[in-house]
């Protein structure tokens, strides 16, 4: 790996480890909805610049529904659920249960695009599994209702993420042109 790669990789660990932080500290002054509408309309804009800057052509007529499906499933469920979560989560509990992800992503995407799970990824999905299991039951929060709850909204943000990649890997053709192609692959 080069410097370069490892100081984005780092630089993208901070803020979206960071991002769990400060949804611990905000969502509970502005309400879980509030604080996720406010992050999509800011992330919104930022992408509505670049695109302006680059001068790409999303072809929003013709693929609107496609990326409001995306947008949905990819941003505005999970973010949600995960303020949620953390009006009653620890950042790092959140930020553990939100590394369940690839656990679903490649269990979804072996059900619904049949994406072969090898051996190997039967094995990392199990000590993945393992892992979390690990560090979650390690936690020493008493088990209430609320947690519970917590960690299932937690998780059903994770299986979200999960279902999105499959939906972004079936709908390759569609987005072939777009700037963001990259994203779907």
């Amino acid at each position: 790996m080069k410097i370069k790669d490892g100081g984005s990789l780092f630089l993208l660990s901070v803020l979206w480890g960071g991002s769990f932080l400060f949804i611990r500290i905000a969502a509970p002054v502005l309400g879980p909805v509030v604080l996720m509408t406010m992050r999509v309309l800011i992330a919104g804009a930022a992408l509505l610049l670049v695109v302006l800057a680059t001068r790409n052509h999303l072809e929003l007529r013709q693929r609107w529904r496609h990326y409001l499906v995306i947008g949905i499933i990819n941003s505005a469920i999970p973010f949600t659920l995960i303020a949620a979560a953390e009006l009653h989560l620890t950042a790092g509990l959140a930020a553990i249960l939100n590394a369940t992800t690839p656990l679903f992503g490649a269990v979804i995407a072996a059900i619904w695009i049949k994406e072969a799970l090898t051996i190997p990824k039967v094995i990392g999905l199990m000590l993945g599994l393992l892992g979390v299991g690990v560090l979650v039951g390690w936690s020493p929060f008493p088990l209430t209702i609320e947690l519970g709850l917590s960690i299932a909204a937690s998780l059903a943000a994770a299986a979200c993420y999960g279902f999105g990649a499959s939906i972004q890997r079936s709908m390759r053709g569609v987005l072939a042109h777009s700037p963001w192609r990259h994203v779907a692959s």
